[in-house]
């Protein structure tokens, strides 16, 4: 009405009121594939895709009261204040441009505003499939065919952060964009859901097979990974249970040990008692002169007293496990595998009639 900036309250007479109302919008561009749109945010919306927080937000607009007006535009950035570039370096920061999850509805438009609100999805949903032009899109993974729309104007309802686990967990298989609208008219208000489905090709379709082929193979190989390091922590912890023996009671087992055996060896029986040999071993003597003497093991143990199991009987018997469990592996693989393969065949059959 004024036709011009209104800094800090209106001065003309015809404004009534010292209140004013803050008002932010945002525009955007999104091309998801399907088609081209313009996105209006405005308000809340645009705080949140500038990550302030309600301080800061409270800030910016006082700044923006006492300067007036602030407009920016990407193609042509025009400088004439410090707000204005520090809006601008703001919105071309890296950590604002990231990726987030929006509510779009179509936006209403009246040509003169006397009319009814017209929404532009009326005109999409008399649209035939001649009129969507075909397009394809390659992800880097997977090659897509869609149907493109025309330009189409929307606003935007909700924007909430991008749940990165979860998007990375979820396989890239069917991409489905739903566009919801509330259309208010004479005769009342009612939501219409327009989907639009993009699907897969052949070779979109055996990607998908080869990324779940993958993800299986890593799957079971944790699990074998898994167990083995589960059963090797058992043995090494029977190994070293035997280390851990006593005092007294490798005294006492010393006492039934058999004298005869031990003397036939050139044992004395204080050399005997302080060698202490475990797990049934003897002492013999290895040179006479400096009486050096050791423990004699039997075949599955050893150690200077005998304390240890021998690991190669062990990882002997070890090593048949690790070959049932690496042919269970394959077996699973190869099951897996077909039954991914006749659900892709079925899949591109479907997709032909």
């Amino acid at each position: 009405m004024c036709g011009g900036v209104i800094v800090d309250q209106c001065g003309n007479n015809l404004c009534h009121s010292e209140e004013f109302k803050f008002v932010a919008r945002m525009s955007l561009i999104i091309d998801d594939g399907t088609s081209v749109a313009m996105v209006t945010c405005s308000d809340k919306e645009v705080q949140i895709l500038l990550l302030l927080s309600d301080d800061q937000w409270e800030a910016l607009k006082l700044s923006v009261k006492q300067h007036g007006e602030v407009f920016l535009q990407q193609s042509f950035p025009d400088f004439g204040s410090t707000l204005e570039k520090f809006v601008y370096v703001l919105c071309e920061s890296s950590v604002i441009k990231r990726t987030v999850n929006m509510c779009l509805t179509c936006k209403p438009v009246s040509c003169n505003g006397k009319e009814p609100y017209l929404h532009p999805c009326d005109l999409l949903n008399n649209m035939g499939l001649e009129d969507f032009t075909e397009k394809t899109i390659d992800t880097g993974i997977a090659t897509i065919k869609t149907r493109c729309l025309p330009f189409i104007q929307l606003s935007c309802q909700k924007v909430t952060e991008m749940d990165y686990l979860k998007h990375t967990l979820s396989s890239f298989v069917d991409l489905r964009i739903g566009i919801t609208r509330k259309n208010t008219s004479l005769l009342g208000s009612h939501a219409l859901p327009i989907t639009f489905i993009l699907w897969e090709d052949r070779d979109s379709c055996w990607s998908r097979l080869l990324r779940e082929a993958k993800m299986s193979l890593l799957i079971n190989l944790f699990t074998v990974y898994s167990l083995l390091f589960v059963y090797t922590g058992v043995i090494v912890g029977c190994i070293r249970k035997s280390d851990n023996s006593n005092r007294v009671k490798i005294d006492n087992e010393e006492k039934t040990q058999i004298i005869l055996e031990n003397y036939r060896l050139s044992c004395s029986d204080n050399e005997t008692k302080a060698l202490a040999c475990l797990n049934g071993g003897s002492c013999f003597v290895v040179y006479v002169e400096d009486r050096i003497v050791k423990c004699a093991c039997s075949n599955k143990y050893i150690g200077k007293r005998c304390e240890m199991i021998d690991p190669e009987i062990i990882f002997r018997q070890s090593e048949i496990i690790i070959i049932l469990l690496l042919i269970a592996l394959l077996i699973l693989m190869c099951l897996n595998k077909d039954s991914l393969k006749k659900h892709c065949n079925k899949v591109i059959r479907c997709d032909k009639n």
